[in-house]
């Protein structure tokens, strides 16, 4: 088996992918994605999840040991520490200081390994005020350059985005770093991730809190009251997915001495 610390995981895709005499356009069209989102793979670009990371490996009829050297390689280059426990268990074993092979059941408890963080994607910035064009660039769903490992975020479609405007100030300002979940159902005044239809007259997406009206439509309803609220047909609504977790930047005195000096 190759040496993984001689080969970037982008130059284990390109070889591979040269073996089976494909393309970039080719393998782009194989795995539904663009052939930018390809060329940004063999280039360098962070590697993605393990989700993703399977299918190519089944597009590219990869053996065990290639599969587990492909995997390997693109967990040590995302560096994170969700991903060192994820290596554990993909290799099975490792060695104690004496030389001793154990498993890593003797390393990390069962409730650990169940709580393996998953890999939140984070989508580009939402606009607060008004709906704004939206784009995954060209990754396919779930995948980004950018992930939050967060342990007791349980569904597998949560997803990261930023805020933009302030047009939900107080409680959630510009730039702050949210989570919503799509399997989870919006409750009446919970703030969302609104993505609009392919109906709708306008297009994108946008953030806001949600109300349901009796007439079947949907009320969007900024928390700054300079902003006007919102309201669509059902229809017109793609998706409501509420946020359930918002992660905040500590801001902090950048003048002066450290206290204490």
């Amino acid at each position: 088996m190759e040496q993984r610390d001689q080969t970037s995981w982008a130059g284990l895709l390109r070889s591979y992918r040269q073996r089976m005499d494909l393309t970039k356009t080719q393998l782009a069209r194989a795995l539904s994605v663009s052939v930018a989102y390809v060329s940004k793979l063999e280039s360098g670009q962070k590697p993605p999840p393990e989700r993703q990371r399977q299918v190519i490996c089944d597009v590219l009829d990869l053996s065990d040991d290639e599969g587990l050297l492909f995997h390997t390689q693109a967990e040590l280059e995302r560096a994170d520490p969700a991903s060192i426990k994820y290596l554990l268990r993909l290799t099975d074993t490792v060695f104690s200081s004496g030389g001793q092979p154990r498993s890593t059941a003797e390393l990390l408890d069962a409730q650990d390994t169940e709580r393996l963080a998953p890999m939140i994607p984070i989508i580009n910035k939402v606009a607060a005020g008004h709906p704004q064009e939206f784009t995954d660039l060209d990754y396919p769903v779930g995948i980004a350059d950018d992930y939050l490992s967060v342990p007791d975020i349980t569904d597998p479609n949560a997803f990261a985005f930023y805020v933009q405007g302030d047009s939900m100030e107080p409680d959630f300002s510009e730039h702050s770093l949210l989570i919503a979940s799509p399997n989870t159902i919006p409750f009446e005044g919970d703030p969302c991730f609104v993505r609009f239809s392919a109906v709708s007259p306008v297009s994108g997406c946008t953030f806001k809190r949600v109300y349901f009206m009796a007439n079947g439509k949907v009320r969007l309803v900024p928390i700054n009251r300079r902003y006007p609220e919102q309201v669509y047909r059902r229809d017109d609504i793609g998706g409501l997915w509420p946020v359930v977790r918002q992660y905040r930047q500590v801001r902090r005195h950048e003048s002066g001495a450290p206290t204490g000096q």
